[in-house]
């Protein structure tokens, strides 16, 4: 982990750019504390403590409609993996995922609905709600039915981007569980031997 703080939020600050991190930071809500730091950063490797990302990407996920249990769940998730340098699927995501929310792409206040298929499985049909809400919820389901039966799948459908499956797998490690985390995507890659892209 970086103790000096998150190097994601430099590439940021330089992909974006002073000027327009603050036009950011206003569209959704307003400046705040962290974004004032960056912009005023003159250095080129500018870093942002890890609780000033979460608080700026909080606010940014409130402003767009989140509700503040589920920006804070989203904000930690992001900035924890870039602690983890997993960069990819860190803070960089934050502009994306707004500009999703915004657009309706994603149901900022998914009714998210779990359906106990067996009595060691289970459904959850996410509302097109942000990913990382309804995998949680989904983890917490499994968790409670491998209590239950020893063993426990949850599947889900409905539901977006879910950022770096390690957050889903120590939940589960949390609650003394092993786990398995799976998802699909959009084709991308052909598969070995193929011509075409597949999912």
């Amino acid at each position: 982990m970086w103790k000096q703080g998150v190097s994601a939020a430099s590439d940021l600050c330089h992909r974006l750019g002073a000027a327009d991190l603050s036009r950011f930071a206003s569209g959704v809500g307003g400046s705040s504390s962290a974004a004032r730091s960056v912009a005023s950063s003159s250095s080129g490797h500018a870093r942002w403590a890890p609780e000033e990302l979460r608080a700026f990407s909080q606010a940014a996920f409130q402003a767009v409609g989140l509700p503040a249990g589920d920006a804070a769940l989203v904000a930690r998730c992001l900035v924890h993996a870039d602690l983890r340098a997993q960069a990819g699927h860190g803070i960089q995501r934050l502009p994306i995922y707004c500009k999703r929310i915004r657009a309706g792409v994603v149901n900022a206040t998914p009714q998210v609905r779990v359906e106990r298929t067996s009595p060691s499985s289970a459904l959850v049909d996410g509302d097109d709600g942000m990913g990382f809400v309804v995998a949680t919820r989904a983890t917490e389901e499994a968790i409670l039915l491998a209590k239950e039966q020893g063993l426990g799948l949850a599947g889900v459908r409905r539901s977006t981007h879910f950022g770096c499956s390690a957050h889903y797998v120590l939940q589960a490690l949390e609650a003394d569980m092993l786990s398995l985390v799976f998802t699909n995507s959009s084709p991308a890659l052909p598969p070995h031997g193929g011509a075409k892209a597949s999912s």
